[in-house]
C-alpha cells in the first residue's frame, strides 16, 4: 500500500470517528462503526481486518496532536521523495528505474509529469 492511500486511510478513519461521536455514538460503538466503513469502502481494508482491535484501541486512545504530527512527518517524506524523483528524472533516469527501485506507482508519475 503506498504512503498516500495509506495516509487518505488513517485520515477517514479519524473523520469518520469524530462524525461517529458527534452523531451521538458511544466512544466505543464510534470506533466499531468508523473501521467497518473503513472496511466497507476498502480503506485500510486488509489491516483493518487483521488488526482490528489494535484499530479500535488507537482510536480509543489517540492523542490527536500526536496523530497530526505523524500525518505531518508522512506528507514531509512523500514530498521529499517526490522531490528526489523529480531530480532522478531530470538527471536522466526512467520511470521504470524509479519503479524498480520500489518508488510507489503515483510518485513516478507525478515525478514524470513535474519534471
Amino acid at each position: 500500500m503506498d504512503a498516500c492511500e495509506t495516509l487518505k486511510g488513517y485520515s477517514k478513519l479519524v473523520e469518520y470517528m469524530r462524525q461517529n461521536i458527534e452523531e451521538g455514538y458511544s466512544d466505543e460503538d464510534a470506533a466499531d462503526k468508523a473501521i467497518e466503513s473503513c472496511i466497507n469502502e476498502g480503506l485500510l481494508k486488509e489491516y483493518l481486518l487483521q488488526k482490528r482491535g489494535e484499530a479500535k484501541l488507537m482510536l480509543l486512545h489517540f492523542d490527536e496532536t500526536d496523530l497530526e504530527k505523524s500525518l505531518e512527518e508522512e506528507r514531509e517524506e512523500e514530498r521529499e521523495l517526490l522531490a528526489r524523483s523529480i531530480e532522478r528524472i531530470r538527471a536522466g533516469a526512467t520511470g521504470e528505474e524509479l519503479l524498480s527501485e520500489g518508488i510507489d506507482e503515483k510518485t513516478v508519475e507525478f515525478a514524470l509529469k513535474y519534471a
